[in-house]
């Protein structure tokens, strides 16, 4: 798993930076440490049959694939997913909260797998 580097000279604000550190800290401590808890099993049993899900912050190379394994959730950096969201760090922050997709955010993929995630995270974020 790997984490994109930023040169803060890129970066242009400190918000910015803030943000991407939020976003990749959640992805690689808060659901490792879920899924060490015991949420990846319940999060595997519910995404059978689904395809991977990617998510990635709006403007950026930010980004994490959920791929259903069969007793947990595998995390890869990038967007190799077959389903991929993308959404800007508030919208991001707020959907980690409620596990709602918003109509606002910008996806591709079948609809219907798309809700079907929505249980998959919230027994994964929990």
């Amino acid at each position: 798993m790997g984490c994109t580097v930023f040169d803060d000279n890129d970066l242009g604000s400190s918000r910015f930076m803030s943000d991407n550190l939020k976003f990749h800290d959640f992805h690689l401590i808060e659901i490792p440490r879920k899924i060490s808890a015991g949420n990846g099993l319940p999060a595997a049993i519910l995404s059978r049959e689904l395809v991977s899900l990617s998510v990635r912050l709006e403007n950026t190379d930010s980004a994490y694939t959920y791929c259903p394994r069969p007793d947990t959730i595998a995390l890869i950096a990038g967007t190799e997913g077959e389903i991929a969201v993308e959404m800007d760090f508030d919208s991001w922050f707020q959907w980690t909260k409620d596990v709602l997709f918003l109509p606002t955010m910008n996806y591709r993929g079948e609809t219907a797998d798309l809700v079907k995630w929505q249980k998959v995270l919230s027994a994964l974020f929990r």
